[in-house]
């Protein structure tokens, strides 16, 4: 047996969810309010659901000893123009803005929300996103 290799739930720990729920509204993105409660948000994402809850919740009940796990989210755009307009939204939106570079290959930047977790932004010609924002390896 092994594990599924797929990704259905990205649960971040968060120091306040309110915080965080506002600043992804910012960047346009709906809540799932049937799905959200006081203590947790729950954003519908392309094939993924993204949820916020605070940081000693999640350690506590993950059983983890450290509330403060780094992680990187990476999404990819069909453009590199792209790039420049998602650190902008990002940026308006509160966050701050890690990296932002450009080459003959592609395009990538990245920012860090108000809790620091990191969001990647990539343009790579070789993995476009389809119309429902998957991305696809080819073997």
């Amino acid at each position: 047996m092994r594990l599924y290799p797929g990704l259905s739930c990205l649960t971040l720990g968060v120091s306040s969810v309110d915080r965080a729920t506002l600043f992804y509204e910012r960047l346009g993105w709906r809540r799932a309010r049937s799905a959200s409660t006081r203590s947790e948000t729950i954003f519908e994402l392309n094939n993924l659901l993204l949820r916020f809850t605070p940081s000693d919740a999640l350690a506590l009940d993950v059983g983890a000893a450290d509330p403060h796990v780094y992680a990187v989210h990476s999404q990819h755009y069909g453009d590199r123009n792209a790039i420049s307009l998602a650190l902008e939204q990002a940026e308006q939106a509160g966050a701050r803005i890690l990296i932002a570079r450009s080459g003959v290959n592609g395009a990538a930047g990245a920012f860090a929300d108000p809790d620091g977790h990191v969001w990647e932004m990539v343009f790579d010609p070789a993995r476009i996103p389809g119309p429902d924002g998957s991305v696809r390896l080819t073997e």
